[in-house]
């Protein structure tokens, strides 16, 4: 391989690239991570419904008066979710010497509630972890792709724009726009400078 095309990798490739492939495989562990933690949210959610359901008319009954949260199915966001399970143990514990709260506390709803409320604390907390990656992960990506197009600049001159090097590296299709490296030499600057060419999708 020649000196120069091996010499702008070392020099301003590898390491962006490096940064931008570490984050690619923090989103990838992150999203692993919340797709468990979600799933098991939704399925202690699917499991503490009825019993949510049955909690809310029993409160109602006797204490009319309460302002009570929504169903769970009519609440958008695993927060709200938590926050409507969590309202709910709250009114029941307040009224905990009262046979029907404590009924309920003894119930499917008091121990089911705690579990699901774990969970949903999980999923979100996860949700957090993998929205930071993927923000981690396209700050990465500029730098990585400025030094990805002022290399692919070099191996086309270096080697030519048919050469399987650069063939391997020539990924047109996967952007937006068709254009290519620059063919003057007033249009170097922009390349070198990483704007002018292709921009991401």
């Amino acid at each position: 391989m020649k000196v120069s095309v091996v010499g702008v990798y070392r020099d301003q490739l590898q390491e962006p690239a490096d940064t931008f492939r570490a984050e690619q495989a923090r989103v990838t562990a992150a999203e692993s991570a919340w797709a468990k933690e979600s799933t098991e949210a939704i399925k202690a959610l699917n499991n503490l419904d009825q019993p949510f359901r049955e909690a809310r008319a029993v409160v109602a009954a006797y204490l009319p008066n309460e302002v009570l949260p929504d169903t769970l199915k009519a609440l958008s966001t695993d927060t709200d979710k938590q926050r409507a399970i969590e309202s709910l143990l709250t009114i029941s514990d307040k009224n905990h010497e009262q046979a029907w709260a404590a009924n309920l506390l003894a119930g499917d709803f008091g121990v089911r509630a705690p579990t699901t409320i774990t969970e949903l604390r999980e999923s979100v907390a996860a949700n957090k972890v993998l929205s930071k990656a993927k923000a981690d992960r396209a700050k990465a990506f500029g730098p990585a792709y400025e030094q990805y197009l002022a290399f692919k600049w070099v191996v086309r001159e270096a080697l030519g724009s048919k050469s399987k090097q650069y063939k391997r590296i020539h990924v047109r299709g996967s952007f937006s726009s068709g254009r290519t490296e620059p063919t003057t030499a007033a249009a170097a600057p922009a390349v070198a400078e990483g704007g002018g060419e292709e921009t991401p999708s």
